[in-house]
């Protein structure tokens, strides 16, 4: 079964391979990376405004632009913007702090949510039973929440998504064992599953490539390197990048 959107070598570098090719990089300049931890004003140009700030605006294209899908969604198009704008402004002017506390939520929230709609869209031709899809709802969910926790239990005060301290601190260290058993198992249950599947309607090659990258780059920009600007890089070119691609492929 053929399970992928357009096309698959198009999609493998456009959509796959970002997942991947920052941690090799990653791993290959380890000494630089272990001692550059911030985000220099050349990183900042090329990571947050050439590439997160840019798939922002290929909303654009998508849902603006396209004179059908605008008419479609009208209403809500014009809406959200400006009531988002002046949620933004409001919250801004009454607390700085918590404005930008809010936001990184929201982007984390934003950032999640998509590697879960990658997955759905690769698994989409997929006869899936309910405990199939369960499963693997947990394991796109597992890769991006266990280091996330592991952030808000232990990193707080090292890393940051847009201010420092914008995350809230859990001081709950006793839950570091028992978030990575569940982890584990989350990832070993997902595994032997897909074992199962693959012998019975093959083996899906994009969605299990979305799970990899998206465990591998989540782990290794977060619990692995404990620097800004590993995690920025691994995390802004996962989820810009394919997020591009995508609306490129399909526009």
């Amino acid at each position: 079964m053929n399970h992928w959107l357009v096309d698959s070598k198009k999609e493998t570098q456009l959509i796959l391979l970002p997942l991947f090719v920052p941690v090799v990089l990653v791993m290959i300049f380890h000494d630089y990376f272990s001692t550059h931890h911030e985000v220099t004003t050349g990183w900042w140009l090329l990571l947050v405004l050439l590439i997160d700030v840019s798939h922002v605006y290929s909303t654009l294209f998508r849902f603006y632009w396209e004179k059908s899908t605008f008419q479609k969604y009208k209403r809500l198009l014009v809406i959200i913007p400006l009531a988002a704008f002046v949620v933004a402004l409001s919250l801004h002017l009454t607390d700085s702090f918590l404005f930008w506390r809010v936001l990184a939520y929201v982007a984390l929230y934003h950032f999640i949510r998509q590697q879960y709609g990658f997955l759905r869209l690769y698994s989409r031709k997929q006869n899936q039973n309910k405990v199939e899809r369960l499963i693997d709802s947990l394991a796109i969910y597992a890769g991006t929440l266990y280091p996330v926790l592991y952030w808000h239990l232990n990193l707080t005060d090292t890393l940051s998504w847009f201010v420092p301290n914008d995350f809230v601190r859990l001081d709950l260290a006793w839950l570091n064992v028992p978030s990575l058993v569940v982890y584990l198992i989350i990832i070993a249950t997902y595994v032997i599953k897909e074992i199962i599947v693959a012998r019975r309607s093959g083996f899906n090659v994009p969605k299990n490539a979305i799970v990899a990258g998206t465990f591998l780059s989540w782990y290794v920009g977060i619990v692995t390197f404990h620097g800004d600007l590993t995690f920025t890089l691994l995390n802004v070119v996962a989820h810009g990048v394919p997020y591009m691609g995508l609306v490129w492929l399909l526009w």
